[in-house]
This record gives C-alpha cells, structure tokens and sequence, in this order.
C-alpha cells in the first residue's frame, strides 16, 4: 500500500523507538501526499510530543479487516491550512502486518502496581523511575495482582482492584536484561474468579522497555523446555 491510499479521517497508531523504550501514539490522518501524510498533532501534558532524529519511526493504518505498517518514517511540526500538524515522511511502501506476530507468553507472576484514573496518566509516565516518592491523590501504590501474559503490545492482568477502562497501570518487571517498565491503558475488562482475585484487565502498553522482545523469546524457550522434560 502506498501512502496517497491513506484515507483522511483515520486513525494511526504510531511505535516510536526511543534508547530503551517502544512509545505507542494514536492519531488521525488530516492530509494526504505523495511522500508523506499529515495527522492531528500529538500533544501529551499540554506539550507537543517532540519526535527525535534517533528515533525509529513506524505507524500502522488498518484498511477494512487489513493492517498495514510502514517503516523508515521521519516526523516533525508543520502547518496545516495555519494549523499545527506532525507529518510523517517515508518513501517505503506499505507492508501487510499480523499482529498476531506479537505473539503472547504465560507468566503467572504475581505483581505490585500502580495505576491513575484516564485523563492523568503522566503521574506515571513523568515518574516512572521515583514513582514510590509521588504524593498524588490521584495515584494507587502497591496494588496487588498477576500477570496473566506478556506480549510486546500488552498484558492481561488479575487484581481485585476496580479499574475503568482507559485508567493507566504501571508496573515493573525484574529480568536478567535488567528492570523492564511497563506502562499501558485498560482496554478491557471481564469479572472472573482465579485464585484470591474478581476481576481481568487487558492492557494496551504506551510505553515498555525495548529489551520487553528478548526477555520474551527468552521466557518462551524456558517453557518449551519445560514442556519437552
């Protein structure tokens, strides 16, 4: 797919790869190029998201039951019959994406978490390494739960905790590639019974540290090897 096939009023989901972390944004298209499209300005905290020349860019645009990504992007602030606009640069095609690829693995470890309400979400993201030393009426400390599963996209976690959807959750992983933070939104929710715990909640990460793939694949190996004693 190209990128003039794009369809303004769209969304997109941006994965931006920055040091240690994979960031993931959603937009809407508002203009379409030849080279490039232009989407709603991305703004978190009353800033502007400041996209990097390091960073690597891809954005997924889903077309009927069909995903789409495209790759080796370039981002920055333009203008928009006088309004404020990214824009994002590529002259790679588009290539058919499954995500089904970000294949999910079994943890079952039991976890502390933080989480905030929807709509103050950078209490985590902006204290994410002194999170403890935080004083917000809005932020729960030290919940108790379990990682149902991982993937690089998200997670399912049980808790007896009543989150809303799109309420962001925080928590932290302890591997041998080192502390893996987590950061992600609820975007589903079920009443169950496993174990001590009432309730399942899905979460879409924001924010995840980059080496999240390794410790995976590593996990997954564990268990296969399991599997085969």
């Amino acid at each position: 797919m190209r990128l003039q096939n794009l369809k303004l009023g769209k969304s997109i989901e941006i994965i931006v790869t920055r040091g240690e972390y994979r960031l993931r944004l959603v937009s809407k298209i508002e203009d379409v190029q030849l080279d490039h499209i232009a989407v709603t300005l991305i703004v978190g905290g009353g800033r502007v998201f400041p996209f990097q020349d390091t960073d690597t860019i891809e954005f997924i645009y889903k077309d009927q039951e069909r995903l789409w990504k495209f790759s080796n992007i370039k981002a920055r602030v333009e203008k928009l019959d006088d309004t404020a606009v990214h824009c994002f640069y590529t002259i790679s095609k588009g290539e058919t994406y499954n995500r089904r690829n970000a294949f999910r693995v079994f943890v079952g470890e039991e976890i502390n978490f933080f989480w905030v309400p929807k709509g103050h979400n950078d209490i985590l993201h902006e204290n994410k390494t002194n999170i403890n030393e935080v004083d917000s009426p809005y932020l729960k400390k030290d919940c108790e739960g379990v990682i149902k599963d991982l993937s690089e996209g998200g997670a399912g976690i049980y808790t007896n905790e009543r989150l809303e959807l799109n309420d962001c959750v925080s928590f932290r992983l302890i591997t041998e590639y080192g502390l893996i933070h987590c950061i992600g939104e609820v975007v589903r929710r079920t009443s169950v019974t496993e174990g001590n715990y009432r309730h399942f909640y899905g979460i879409s990460f924001a924010k995840v540290s980059n080496v999240m793939s390794k410790y995976l694949f590593n996990l997954q190996r564990l268990h296969l090897q399991s599997s085969r004693k």
